[in-house]
């Protein structure tokens, strides 16, 4: 049973590389909540191993092809996956050779995509590696929100945990997650965190007090949106740095996927939450959705 949700149409690059974190993303985009009426680009990109200057010889050319036929070969497996599981999305495939990072990036402008999903790590241990690298460097230069999906660690109630912290950004995460269709009974805590170091730019407070009744009103205001759109949603302040406390709620509560804003409220925080979305993204043990 699903929750019932306004029309509305998302378009997604799926980054998509063959190995078990990719298709581990293929799994997560049941968890997403994503509309009947979504139009998705999957995107294999061979990773060139030619300098702009050096002289194509044939054997070059031998292996460009041959990684060219095997991204050819991948897409095709995501896109009957994605067929069967969502018959009623629009599919569209492509293969790109050059830097994985700069041509996600590049296609997405292109497309222009609402979202950017890939796993979080590569085939190899250098893979691994290499795609870690990929997915935190798309993280940080895409102009659209990007997931990156991490394998579920259990069935049963979805649970999803929001950063909040009353920035554009933020109030954008809130609408983007009511205009989806959430599973029944699928769980959400809004949560703000206060760090006693930080300046809103809303008032000058140096005890703190003013700032923390008011990230209150921020998370209070979000649970009445969730509940509102069908969700079982708690909201809650907490104490610390926001990059430790997100990471640490989620792992405790036992969450599927992390919200968090791309970046925050004030020109403080707009580096330092910067900083969050990207820490939270590489450090949490499940999805975690940048917000732009």
């Amino acid at each position: 049973m699903l929750k019932k949700s306004r029309k509305h149409k998302i378009r997604i690059l799926f980054a998509y590389d063959g190995s078990k974190c990719s298709d581990a993303a293929l799994q997560d985009l049941q968890n997403t909540g994503f509309p009947r009426e979504t139009e998705i680009l999957i995107l294999s990109v061979v990773d060139s191993e030619l300098s702009p200057n050096e002289q194509v010889s044939a054997e070059s050319q031998k292996r460009q092809m041959i990684k060219i036929a095997e991204a050819q070969a991948l897409v095709q497996k995501a896109e009957k996956r994605i067929k069967k599981e969502f018959p009623r999305w629009k599919i569209k495939t492509e293969i790109a050779v050059g830097s994985p990072a700069s041509m996600i990036v590049q296609k997405a402008d292109e497309w222009k995509v609402d979202l950017i999903v890939l796993g979080s790590h590569g085939r190899t241990a250098f893979g691994r590696m290499r795609w870690g690298s990929v997915s935190q460097s798309v993280a940080t230069h895409a102009h659209c929100s990007v997931r990156i999906s991490r394998p579920r660690s259990k069935k049963g109630i979805l649970k999803i945990l929001v950063g909040l912290d009353g920035s554009r950004h933020s109030k954008k995460t809130v609408q983007k997650i009511v205009l989806r269709t959430w599973p029944s009974k699928t769980e959400i805590q809004a949560l703000a965190v206060f760090d006693p170091a930080l300046s809103t730019g809303v008032v000058i407070d140096p005890g703190g007090e003013y700032r923390y009744q008011w990230l209150t009103k921020i998370v209070k205001s979000a649970e009445k949106e969730f509940i509102a759109a069908g969700l079982q949603a708690t909201g809650v302040v907490r104490g610390g740095d926001p990059r430790q406390v997100i990471v640490h709620k989620a792992k405790k509560w036992g969450v599927d996927c992390i919200f968090v804003g791309a970046k925050g409220h004030s020109q403080i925080e707009r580096i330092l939450f910067g900083s969050v979305s990207s820490a939270v993204a590489m450090r949490a043990n499940c999805s975690v959705e940048i917000v732009r």
